[in-house]
């Protein structure tokens, strides 16, 4: 008996499950989903869904069939429709199956929650298809932590093509910087700054190469035609397409056909497409930014994007002027514009910054014009950016502006400017290692832009990083060859590091093949004020004696200076004591900016030292190291308190141009280095003493 019971129950176990119909329901079941799952991977890239929802459809398929089986255990079919099948009518089976069967309660229980989940998970899936995830605010990371995190999505956005006539170019470029700013208002991408896609303009570089030369996942690019017809609204088509670097596949592409009014609709819509392609969690604050709608008056929207192609341009007198010229008309078309009025701000702070026209009251400007834009958008991130640099360009007034600066990295965590800001503002308040980690998120961001490379490799120069910084002035160099500040950096690393040399004339060579050379001497005489180098190099002080006043342009002390026996010149004595007050007459009627009136006031004190007023010239010294101690700003400060060291070597007073060496050198220095000190003969009547012998292995 016992060897017939096992086959038995079995085979009594095979004819229940045919007559539940499991078989047919597992058959039926298989056909179904593999036939849902061949639809779903054509309806899904012709559709522009996620590739996540292919894998879903695929998951629930997958985990629906022990459900259905066990739906059809549970319940049968009859003519008077589905039954729960009775357990005392299964008498046989229970005696073969034992306790497991004796209620199916559990079984189908189980069977109608997992309906619910399929229900639940394929509804929950096809919701989200077509729209980022979305989180609260609260969810977000702090803005300013600049440490190591998972590698985020990152695309750029390049300049869109404009297929219309040439003046249309700042139109084309302008739409695309609007898609590339709220695109960076999304912290769960990485999105290159428009500094570095613009140099992408009209380039025969594949996608590939552009794909490896700025570390991104993704590109986003496209076309636009702007129809500009007299007798109807003006009309712009966006042909924007997606592709994938790694495959060179189209994610995502459309075509929107508007009028112009509606070119911020179509900037949304293009934004959130890309965020829903890349499954970009979406914060209702972000979602909020993106879907803006900055002005309703279309002029001055277009003298918004004319002032734009100015302001991104370059930093230029010319061009920060013809900035504030269209964002002024941009305010006067629409004095509610409150982008326009941040913006304007930005261009007053840099004019002011530059010491471009100090007649104008530039930094009051902007605080007016910051103001007006925080009054009509409370919390716009442009203007917070603006707001951030008065404090730091106009007051130095740190803790002020990265508060701004951090409260504008809420909207825009992926906007250069405001990291290199907050690398600026770290530096010069001697926090070194937050300056590089911020500076090197900037450059993350904006791989392309060379001021960033000079400023990293000018903070790696200051703390004695010599082999950090050369690699990043030859990035510069490479990425911007006439760049002249660039190879203004390089000279000053070689004259810390080496004391001049070969590699100076090397410069000097590289400059003229690349560059203009003069411009690179009248920088180095004025900008950096490295009288050392002139009297350390007979090469470089020939060059500096052929330039004009009209060179030096505004510098015109400078230039006296220059032609004094300070810069190493062989005149005579009179000739220098002529050339010595001639400077004097122009600094004493000169202003500069807040940050430049210390070095001014440290340059007269050079002057009167020069004439032999040598209390005068100290006590004047002293006052521009008052003005401006290293404590307040750790780049300025040491370089005026350089200055002072200079004065009293001048006066004679070796001792306490000594005591100010040692405390120059005591800390991370602008210009000084023991090398330096060494190869200047400036500093020769001080050779021998042992305490000046120390400075010279200083580094």
């Amino acid at each position: 008996m016992a060897d017939t019971e096992g086959p038995r129950r079995y085979q009594t176990l095979f004819a229940e499950l045919k007559r539940r119909h499991v078989f047919k329901v597992a058959a039926v079941y298989g056909a179904i989903a593999f036939a849902v799952m061949q639809a779903a991977d054509f309806l899904v890239p012709a559709l522009r869904l996620p590739e996540a929802v292919a894998t879903g459809i695929a998951l629930v398929a997958i985990l629906g069939f022990p459900i259905a089986v066990a739906l059809a255990w549970a319940f049968e079919m009859t003519p008077e429709g589905v039954k729960r099948e009775d357990p005392a009518a299964s008498g046989e089976l229970e005696a073969i199956v034992a306790q497991p069967v004796r209620s199916r309660w559990p079984a189908g229980l189980l069977a109608l929650a997992g309906t619910a989940l399929l229900l639940g998970g394929g509804w929950w899936i096809l919701n989200r298809a077509g729209e980022p995830a979305a989180m609260t605010d609260a969810d977000a990371p702090a803005a300013t932590e600049v440490e190591a995190e998972p590698r985020r999505a990152k695309l750029v956005v390049l300049p869109f093509q404009n297929l219309g006539p040439t003046e249309h170019e700042y139109f084309a470029d302008g739409i695309s910087e609007e898609i590339i700013s709220r695109l960076a208002a999304i912290d769960g991408l990485g999105v290159i700054s428009r500094t570095s896609a613009i140099q992408y303009k009209g380039t025969e570089k594949s996608l590939k190469q552009i794909g490896e030369e700025l570390d991104v996942d993704y590109v986003l690019e496209g076309t636009i035609l702007w129809q500009q017809r007299p007798d109807a609204p003006s009309r712009v088509r966006v042909t924007p397409q997606l592709i994938r670097v790694s495959d060179d596949t189209h994610v995502w592409a459309d075509r929107y056909d508007a009028v112009l009014a509606d070119i911020f609709e179509v900037q949304s819509t293009i934004a959130q497409q890309v965020i829903g392609a890349l499954n970009v969690a979406l914060l209702e604050s972000e979602r909020e930014r993106i879907e803006t709608r900055p002005t309703d008056n279309l002029d001055a929207y277009d003298y918004y994007l004319r002032g734009g192609d100015y302001y991104g341009r370059s930093l230029a007198a010319p061009d920060m002027e013809s900035a504030i010229r269209l964002y002024q008309q941009a305010v006067e078309s629409d004095s509610e514009f409150a982008d326009a009025w941040a913006r304007l701000s930005l261009a007053h702070l840099r004019y002011f910054w530059f010491n471009y026209d100090p007649g104008r009251d530039h930094l009051g400007l902007a605080k007016a014009a910051v103001d007006r834009a925080l009054e009509l958008v409370p919390g716009l991130p442009d203007a917070h950016t603006a707001l951030g640099f008065y404090h730091y360009w106009g007051h130095l007034d740190y803790e002020s502006a990265l508060e701004q600066f951090e409260i504008a990295l809420v909207a825009k965590p992926n906007d250069a400017v405001l990291w290199s800001g907050i690398a600026w503002v770290h530096r010069r308040r001697g926090d070194w290692e937050k300056s590089l980690a911020a500076m090197e998120r900037a450059i993350e961001l904006d791989p392309l832009r060379y001021e960033l490379f000079t400023n990293q490799g000018m903070t790696h120069r200051i703390l004695g990083d010599y082999e950090e910084a050369k690699p990043l002035y030859d990035r510069a160099i490479a990425l911007s060859p006439d760049a002249v500040d660039a190879y203004t950096m390089m000279a000053i690393l070689y004259l810390v590091r080496d004391g001049g040399g070969d590699k100076m004339k090397e410069l000097l060579q590289a400059v003229g093949e690349a560059s203009d050379t003069r411009l690179f001497i009248r920088q180095l005489a004025t900008v950096f004020g490295k009288a050392a180098l002139f009297r350390i190099d007979a090469d470089y002080r020939a060059l500096l004696t052929q330039l004009s006043i009209d060179e030096l342009g505004a510098q015109k002390w400078a230039y006296y200076l220059a032609r004094t026996g300070y810069y190493g010149a062989d005149a005579p004595a009179e000739l220098q004591r002529a050339y010595y007050d001639s400077a004097r007459v122009v600094l004493e009627g000169i202003s500069g900016s807040f940050r430049q009136a210390a070095q001014l006031r440290g340059h007269l004190g050079i002057a009167l030292a020069g004439l032999g007023r040598v209390e005068e010239a100290i006590q004047t010294g002293q006052s521009a190291v008052d003005m401006m101690p290293v404590e307040r700003n750790a780049l300025d400060g040491n370089a005026v308190a350089e200055l002072l060291a200079e004065i009293y070597m001048m006066a004679g007073e070796h001792e306490q141009a000594i005591k100010q060496l040692e405390y120059v050198l005591s800390m991370p220095t602008y210009y000084q280095s023991g090398a330096q000190l060494g190869a200047d003969p400036f500093w020769a009547p001080l050779r021998g003493n042992p305490r000046f012998e120390r400075l010279l292995s200083v580094n």
